[in-house]
Formats: C-alpha cells, structure tokens, sequence
C-alpha cells in the first residue's frame, strides 16, 4: 500500500488540504481555481485542529511504514524521519488510482472536461526543521484536486469532521482521532450527495449498502447481528452532528435471498435506513414556502403592470 499501514492520516491530509486551499469567493474568481496553488503549514496545527496526538505522527517510521520507501532508499534519509514526513512524501510522489470510478474534473457548470485514472495530490514536497521548535511543510497542490475541490465537492463541516475523535485520556484531554467515526461520516455526507440528485431528491428515505458500511467500520468479519448493534451505535453518533441532515436506523431484512450457510442456515440480512431530520425537513419546507410566495409576488407585480399599461393606453 502507497501510505503503509498510514491511510487514515493521509484521509485527515487530504481534508486538510481542501481546507487550506478553498477560496471563499470563488464564484466571482474562477480564475484563483486554475493556478497551481502552494500550501504551507507547521505540522503543530495539522496534529493539534485534527485530534493526532504530537508523539503519534512525529515519531519514527514503524515497520509497515517502510515500505512507503520501496525501491526509494535513497529518500529515506531526507523524507523519512517521522510518519508525517513520509505520508506526505508518498502523497507527493505516487498518484492514487481509481480502479472502478474515473476522476472526473469539470467546469463551473459541473460539465466534464476530462478524466483522469489516477490523480497525484501533491508535488515538490521540502521540508524545514528548527531543531524541536517546529516542522514545516511547503508543496504545490494539483489545480485538479482544487477546481474539484470547489466544483464537484459534496461539502462537509472541517469542525464536525474534527469533532469526531476517541474518549479523552489524563493525557490527552480532548480525545484523539476517531478515523473510523471519520470515515463514516464522509460516507454519510456522499449518501447525501447521492440523495440530493434528480432520480433520488424526491425520496422520503434513502438506503444505504450495510455491507459497505459494515467494511468502512471494519466489522467484515463481526457475526451479522453484533456488527449491525455496533454499527447502529456509530452511525448515531455520527448522524448527531448538525452538518448530517438525516438519521440513520438499521432494520433486518428478509432472508429468503441471502446464500445459505455451511450448516444450510441463511444468515441475518440488514438494511441502513436513512431518513431526514425533522428540523431538515422543516427548513425544506420553509424554503420552499418563501420560494412560492415570492413567485407569487413576482406575478402578482407583473400583473399589476399590466393592467396600468393597459389603463394608460
């Protein structure tokens, strides 16, 4: 694997990167999003916003972590001193491939301009250190990954995102991070996106691939019914946050299709349920309320024109 056994920070460094690199008022400026943009940063802020603990990320490579620098030992030296250092340098030198979906890069009216197979993150990775004061990152971000960033994001809350972290300890007080939490919640906020389209927008509820959720959670090989108690309890958790519109229930389903076990018994089958927050529901409404009465004032307006221009003639 390109990250070693480092996947989940390099998700946190990928969120991090889009923060650092969003443009408020991009609308207005298309043209910010086309330069390649370079992202400075001191390691303290990236560990201390996302709940890593300093020790945890500062620390020398673990073996799992050498491979990172497979057939490359000639940057172990320079670019593998700490698990940061060469988590950001794999980002910066190998491209993440996208085996069964394209990534698909596009204009402001989210029109296609091109595909890609594989997208490298970051480039021209340098590195400063002042002996135990700071780390320091310098690198150029793909313009690609940013335009997407901006024109195709499905947006999610860097504070909720944060927010997820494990119970905190006498020495870490707030917590660290709760990747499994966090992965979820990008999930939650991809259903979303998925809800949100044309064929889907019109549901009351959504369904969600349990099997595919139980895999992000890493209870693939959890018999059935404690996996789905556990994922139930997760995925209340993430669906608490404000940034999530909707609930989340897990409901057992029909066997009659499952495949039979060794024993001939056929195992317990689940379903993810997804419905939206009242209060979701209710600012739908509101908008929707607002949008018809100022329809309705726009033709009343226009019919009241009317009838002076005809008076007047």
């Amino acid at each position: 694997m390109q990250f070693g056994p480092y996947g989940s920070l390099a998700i946190d460094l990928l969120v991090w990167a889009a923060k650092e690199t969003y443009v408020p008022n991009f609308r207005e400026r298309i043209d910010l999003l086309f330069p390649t943009p370079t992202l400075t940063f001191h390691a303290a802020d990236f560990y201390n916003l996302f709940g890593h603990v300093r020790n945890s990320v500062l620390k020398p490579l673990t073996p799992g972590g050498e491979a990172i620098f497979a057939y490359r030992d000639k940057h172990r030296k320079d670019y593998g001193r700490c698990i940061l250092d060469a988590v950001l340098y794999s980002m910066s030198t190998n491209s993440i491939a996208y085996a069964e979906k394209e990534y698909r890069v596009v204009d402001e009216r989210r029109r296609t301009r091109y595909t890609l197979s594989t997208l490298k993150v970051f480039k021209g990775l340098t590195i400063e250190r002042s002996s135990r004061a700071y780390v320091r990152y310098t690198m150029q971000a793909n313009p690609d990954f940013v335009q997407n960033n901006h024109l195709l994001s499905q947006v999610i809350s860097v504070p909720d995102y944060v927010s997820l972290r494990t119970a905190g300890t006498e020495h870490s007080k707030r917590g660290s991070s709760w990747m499994v939490g966090r992965f979820l919640y990008l999930r939650m906020r991809y259903a979303w996106g998925l809800w949100c389209t044309a064929e889907n927008k019109g549901k009351a509820e959504f369904t969600e691939n349990f099997d595919e959720l139980l895999e992000i959670a890493g209870f693939v090989k959890t018999p059935p019914k404690k996996a789905a108690s556990l994922l139930r309890g997760y995925l209340s958790r993430v669906c608490t946050l404000d940034s999530i519109p909707f609930t989340a229930r897990i409901e057992k389903g029909s066997t009659q299709n499952a495949r039979r076990q060794q024993d001939g018994s056929r195992p317990d089958v689940y379903r993810v349920i997804l419905t939206k927050k009242t209060i979701q529901r209710a600012d739908e409404d509101e908008l929707h309320r607002v949008a018809t009465e100022q329809q309705q004032e726009v033709v009343q307006q226009r019919l009241q024109n009317l009838a002076q221009n005809m008076r007047s003639q």
